[in-house]
């Protein structure tokens, strides 16, 4: 009151009214007013308070917040009430406050993670997990440095009775429970009622996901994640067939799945049946795949219908009542676990290579698919495809002199570098004395001939893939011809070979004396510069 008689005493008089005191940053006692010298507890929570403090000046707010976090980080662990809102401020939109509420939770309690009190700020970092994305990762941040301190009231948030928690805020907690090494056994009935009631494919996803790393063999979880195989996300699809290589030992009743997945849309899809194909290659799957190859891709009903015959020791009691299908159903209507096959004739391509990418992963030769390869080599445009196939037969030593090598050889003039250098790895484990072969002898003076005809590129990449073992052969060619175009495409080679000095200056000393073309000249210059440097 006296000060405001003051002012209204200055106003009246024409005095210019008195400054106000600047504002110091109120601070209650640090010790007991009675003498205890304990620390009183509304000290504390007198600071907490004031690290949410408003002001209408932003710099004088952000001084108050600041001056809180120092006072707090004074207190050190007598202020381990404060842990909960240090935590809840690691979610805050300015970094500079992020970065000073984890220094004072570091100064309060270097395991602040394993802090009892820690825990009471689970309920809001859960919640926040459903956020938007910034908020939602800087949740998830500090929850996995909580590590395994929060496996235990993460898996309560996963269990049955939460069904009616945000899909969203459960992947999330499925991810960081994966990233903080949670144990199979605590999560396995976490995932079987994800499995069985959830619809969500960013839930599915992150289930599927916890399986692919975690997952053991376990047939009743691999039936549940079977039923996902055909969701119409296709990562679902795709983790679900990962999943279930990891579920599965026993294989044949879950064949039908991945085998209908090859000619999926999404590469993702068709990979996984890939992986879980050639990891589970039996007779049965062998069958398949050989038809595939046979036909091209392409099956008639009646192949189809063959092939069904062959597998009918599928459909037993058990797998007939829990898909509800018998075989006369499968084999008159053509679906087999929903197989679709027109739509797999419609995708014949992608079929096709997916059996071939079987046949590349899961190893070993197969003598008796070399003809209908060569045909599939010969006639497609996929250099994917075309290198699958050259690893395959290049694995094949059965007549190797009479046909692998011949094939091996061809490859190497294939327009695709992956190719030529698939050819060359087959060659090389082969033997590394390859090039001597009579039949790489003669390749080798082929391309060299074909330097100056249509083919003149094709034969210069198969010569650079076979690198400086071509090179004594391109020198005594470069001497012997006469044509012009051969003895220029022969120094470009040399000059991309980088030959070793003592082998070529010389031939290149004569050449120059005896040549008169000016481009030649050139070439032989350039060649002779590099390799005097």
């Amino acid at each position: 009151m006296p000060k405001l008689l003051t002012r209204i005493k200055d106003l009246f008089s024409g005095n210019k009214p008195s400054a106000p005191e600047k504002q110091g940053i109120p601070r209650p006692p640090k010790t007991d007013p009675h003498g205890s010298g304990n620390l009183p507890a509304y000290t504390v929570q007198f600071f907490i308070d004031r690290l949410s403090y408003v002001h209408q000046d932003p710099a004088y707010q952000s001084q108050i917040r600041v001056k809180s976090y120092q006072e707090l980080q004074e207190l050190g662990t007598s202020a381990q009430v404060a842990i909960p809102e240090l935590i809840r401020k690691q979610l805050s939109n300015y970094p500079e406050e992020r970065g000073l509420a984890k220094v004072t939770l570091e100064k309060i309690d270097p395991a602040w993670y394993a802090n009892e009190m820690s825990q009471r700020a689970l309920p809001f970092l859960v919640k926040s997990l459903g956020s938007e994305q910034r908020t939602a990762l800087l949740s998830m941040q500090v929850l996995q440095q909580m590590g395994a301190h929060v496996h235990k009231p993460l898996l309560e948030v996963l269990s049955s009775d939460k069904k009616h928690e945000d899909p969203f805020v459960l992947a999330n907690v499925l991810s960081i429970l994966c990233k903080t090494n949670v144990s199979w056994p605590e999560l396995k009935a976490s995932l079987s009622g994800i499995l069985t009631s959830s619809k969500s494919a960013n839930l599915l996803t992150a289930a599927t996901a916890a399986i692919m790393q975690f997952g053991e063999p376990n047939e009743e979880m691999a039936t549940l994640v079977l039923e996902h195989t055909r969701h119409p996300d296709s990562t679902v699809r795709g983790n679900s067939l990962s999943a279930l290589n990891k579920l599965v030992i026993e294989s044949e009743k879950f064949l039908p799945a991945p085998l209908n997945s090859l000619s999926d849309g999404e590469k993702q899809v068709r990979h996984a049946a890939i992986e879980f194909l050639s990891g589970h290659y039996n007779s049965t799957v062998a069958d398949f795949v050989h038809e595939v190859v046979h036909k091209k891709g392409v099956i008639a009903e009646s192949d189809w219908n063959a092939i069904l015959e062959q597998v009918n020791f599928w459909i037993g009691g058990k797998t007939l009542q829990a898909h509800q299908f018998n075989y006369d159903q499968l084999k008159n209507n053509l679906s087999w676990y929903n197989l679709d096959l027109l739509k797999m004739q419609a995708k014949s391509h992608l079929l096709l290579e997916s059996a071939i990418s079987i046949l590349c992963k899961k190893g070993g030769s197969e003598p008796g698919l070399k003809d209908a390869l060569v045909q599939i080599y010969d006639s497609s445009k996929s250099a994917n495809v075309q290198q699958m196939i050259v690893s395959i037969i290049g694995r094949t030593e059965e007549n190797w002199e009479a046909e692998t090598l011949p094939f091996l050889l061809r490859s190497l003039s294939n327009n695709e570098k992956s190719v030529r250098d698939e050819a060359i790895r087959a060659l090389q484990n082969h033997s590394t004395h390859w090039v001597g072969h009579p039949s790489s002898v003669s390749a080798v003076q082929t391309w060299i001939n074909s330097l100056d005809t249509a083919h003149c590129d094709s034969a210069k990449a198969a010569l650079l893939s076979i690198g400086q073992d071509s090179i004594p052969v391109l020198l005594s060619s470069l001497e012997q011809t006469e044509k012009r175009l051969i003895q220029q495409n022969i120094l470009e080679l040399l000059n991309n070979l980088k030959p070793e000095r003592e082998l070529t200056l010389n031939t290149l000393y004569r050449l120059r004396e005896n040549c008169q073309n000016t481009h030649t000249l050139s070439l032989i210059g350039e060649l002779i510069k590099k390799m005097g440097s």
